[in-house]
């Protein structure tokens, strides 16, 4: 509509027609004119009678598969179901896949079924940033350094693939607080102290205690001298080198290791 209320105020304008397409596969371009005809006759190639079919520059061979599914979130978990069993019985990596989207809220219902059958990905979209989950993450990694008494924060820090605190030690520590009005960090801090989670709390959920504690003391000495963004930056770094003791996937799970490329200091 834009170009076509242009030539109503500049008639005399020159029509160049770009109709080579470097980006897509052939049957991928054939699929999406034989669509966009459906426009008919709204359409700037109609009324002006010019052809607007794009000629791939792009040799390789493809297919365009159409599948139905009754409602959208089949639609999500059938998609999520090929995903995975492409890459596990394919030889596919999960980076040979994209899901495109009208608008960015359309894409929730994927983000979800993918979540669900742990397939690892990367949202280009920025709408609802602070409600990502790398985000709040993050968010809870700086408000604990803020303030060691927001416990909710603490919480999701100490539960995060960065330490993975199982939830039964966190529970165990949890209750301790609430009961004595203490805050989670205090009972962190003196756990050796207290004999009933000195006994219950298991070793691994110790050293990982242990580790909390003095990560978020050297980022509090470092917030002192450094940038807000400077220790988040250094702390994402830091996250994406580390193992846990037992753990079975790295630190740098794929949520961190996404929002790193978004991020610089």
């Amino acid at each position: 509509s834009n170009v076509l209320g242009f030539m109503d105020i500049y008639p005399e304008a020159n029509k160049i027609v770009l109709t080579e397409n470097y980006r897509s596969r052939q049957i991928i371009l054939d699929t999406a004119y034989r669509l966009i005809n459906y426009n008919n006759p709204d359409r700037l190639e109609f009324q002006n009678n010019i052809s607007k079919r794009l000629t791939s520059q792009v040799k390789e061979e493809g297919i365009v598969k159409y599948l139905f599914f009754d409602t959208l979130s089949s639609e999500a978990e059938g998609l999520a179901k090929l995903i995975k069993e492409r890459v596990e019985n394919r030889g596919y990596s999960y980076r040979d896949f994209a899901i495109l989207v009208r608008a960015n809220r359309s894409a929730d219902p994927f983000l979800r079924s993918l979540n669900m059958a742990d397939i690892p990905w990367f949202f280009s979209g920025n709408e609802g940033l602070y409600l990502r989950e790398e985000v709040r993450f993050l968010i809870s990694f700086l408000r604990s350094v803020a303030n060691f008494d927001d416990s909710v924060s603490f919480y999701h820090l100490s539960i995060s693939p960065t330490y993975q605190l199982s939830v039964r030690d966190l529970t165990l520590c949890m209750n301790y607080a609430s009961r004595r009005n203490r805050s989670l960090f205090y009972v962190f801090s003196h756990l050796s102290g207290i004999p009933q989670l000195e006994e219950e709390v298991s070793p691994q959920g110790k050293t990982i205690i242990d580790r909390v504690i003095r990560d978020l003391g050297e980022y509090a000495d470092l917030s002192i001298k450094r940038s807000t963004g400077e220790v988040l930056y250094e702390f994402i770094t830091k996250s994406m080198k580390c193992t846990n003791p037992g753990a079975s996937i790295p630190i740098g799970h794929q949520y961190i290791n996404s929002f790193k490329g978004e991020f610089r200091p």
